[in-house]
């Protein structure tokens, strides 16, 4: 008899301890989804607005710039303009922004991410019209910079080009006073490479692709050279896609980044655009490349 008296007691205990636990349960999954949530908002990339405005170049505001701007500023200013530090005082106007950051990412006209190439493992992307490259590993941006693309006279091709031989100091078959350092080549019997040289913010080349010396020796290393086999192209190295045309005699497109901060940004789509055509092609390469690293591996 007293153990049924009990009974009732003890499954009012079972009863109350489940309900004790099944609330606990509930407010721990409230305070994980809590806790996801703010992980998510942390996450937030913070965008800083970046405006632009213009500063006339005369012998009266060269000593003026030079004091105003430290290197890193000016590392930004020279990139937006696409000239070197040689050469800045030439022009008759720089393009300034508002706000420094130490992201120099952060003053790209490419996407963060571009989900076409999230397959590829290296990419170069060279535009013409904006005188910019992107450079991507699996579709994220990891660097970026001014070029220098063909004069109106000797342009640069815009086509899929491949990253072949490289030399750290070659003379040009043009012209032998040419000596162009970090050197690789993109078409082998095009004379077309990449490579360091003056950066005057503007296209000046004979059918090449200008770099900063800081830009083309990162390449040097970065970038895959071709292999060869019996002297045949047996594997690609990096692709590089030349897109776009310059727009010689028009105002150059950074000079309207004052009236229009997104004047060069270029969107995952626009770029989606000029990657599809080529981008079966690239894989497969890729592909091709990787089945003969393995075959030397396993030897």
């Amino acid at each position: 008899m007293k153990g049924l008296r009990a009974l009732p007691c003890i499954l009012l205990s079972i009863v109350l301890l489940s309900a004790c636990n099944n609330a606990d349960k509930a407010d721990k999954r409230a305070q994980r989804q809590e806790e996801k949530q703010v992980n998510k908002e942390e996450k937030k990339e913070v965008v800083i607005p970046i405006n632009y405005t213009s500063i006339p170049v005369t012998k009266q505001t060269v000593p003026t710039i030079r004091k105003d701007y430290d290197s890193s500023q000016m590392k930004i200013i020279l990139a937006v303009n696409r000239v070197d530090a040689n050469r800045w005082t030439r022009l008759d106007t720089l393009i300034v922004p508002d706000t420094f950051l130490t992201d120099f990412m952060a003053y790209s006209p490419f996407p963060k991410n571009v989900s076409t190439i999230k397959d590829v493992r290296k990419m170069i992307l060279y535009s013409q019209s904006i005188q910019a490259f992107g450079a991507y590993e699996n579709g994220e941006l990891v660097r970026w910079g001014p070029i220098s693309t063909g004069k109106k006279s000797t342009p640069t091709p815009s086509k899929l080009y491949h990253t072949n031989w490289k030399s750290k100091k070659t003379v040009s078959t043009v012209d032998d006073e040419w000596v162009m350092e970090w050197y690789f080549n993109l078409e082998n019997f095009e004379g077309v490479s990449m490579h360091q040289y003056e950066m005057p913010g503007y296209p000046a080349s004979h059918a090449c692709v200008r770099l900063y010396k800081e830009d083309a020796m990162w390449f040097y290393s970065w970038c895959e050279p071709w292999i060869l086999e019996k002297k045949q192209v047996a594997a690609y190295g990096t692709p590089a896609l030349v897109f776009g045309e310059y727009a010689f005699g028009q105002r150059k497109p950074w000079r309207a980044l004052p009236e229009n901060k997104d004047a060069v940004k270029f969107t995952e789509a626009d770029l989606e655009r000029e990657l599809k055509p080529v981008l079966t092609l690239v894989l497969d390469r890729q592909e091709k490349r990787a089945k003969l690293q393995a075959q030397k591996i396993r030897g």
